[in-house]
């Protein structure tokens, strides 16, 4: 009996040496700083930093096929960050817009409504057909740009009927 009695014992220990074993590792892993990035590892952390992104106003277009029509909101992601004072009104709308996007707004515009209406009901129903029109909408509008600033395009709002 006192054998059994100190096998029990000792398993006993076994078992809460190797819990004191593992609460310690664990307190020491989580205790441990985190080392903080020095370099240019801290200049790619800056670089996440989230871009801006300009809303644009509401498209009401008929599509190409007779009888439907798109409602949409778009917003431009751009790919820079902007310091405050790069930033200006514009549409009187009281939106911050990028200073080289701003003036080309009508040009942008007509570019956006000239390639959603041709596009038909069919198209845009499946993401691939959204997700190909985001493509050619940053496209164009970079090339109205005359360069590669505009980085994503956003629907914020899509109707079509």
């Amino acid at each position: 009996m006192k054998k059994i009695g100190l096998m029990i014992l000792g398993g006993f220990s076994v078992a809460m040496i190797a819990f004191i074993a593992t609460a310690m590792s664990t307190y020491y892993m989580l205790s441990k700083k985190v080392p903080q990035p020095r370099g240019e590892q801290a200049l790619r952390k800056v670089d996440k930093a989230p871009l801006p992104i300009y809303p644009l106003e509401e498209f009401i277009v008929n599509l190409a096929d007779p009888g439907h029509y798109l409602k949409a909101v778009i917003a431009l992601e751009v790919n820079r960050p902007m310091e405050k004072q790069e930033k200006e009104k514009h549409g009187g709308g009281g939106e911050l817009m990028d200073p080289e996007i701003s003036p080309r707004i009508p040009k942008i515009r007509d570019a956006i409504i000239t390639i959603l209406t041709t596009k038909r009901f069919e198209e845009l129903s499946t993401p691939q057909g959204k997700e190909m029109l985001k493509r050619q909408i940053r496209s164009k509008i970079n090339s109205i740009l005359g360069k590669e600033l505009v980085s994503n395009v956003y629907f914020t709002s899509f109707t079509m009927q």
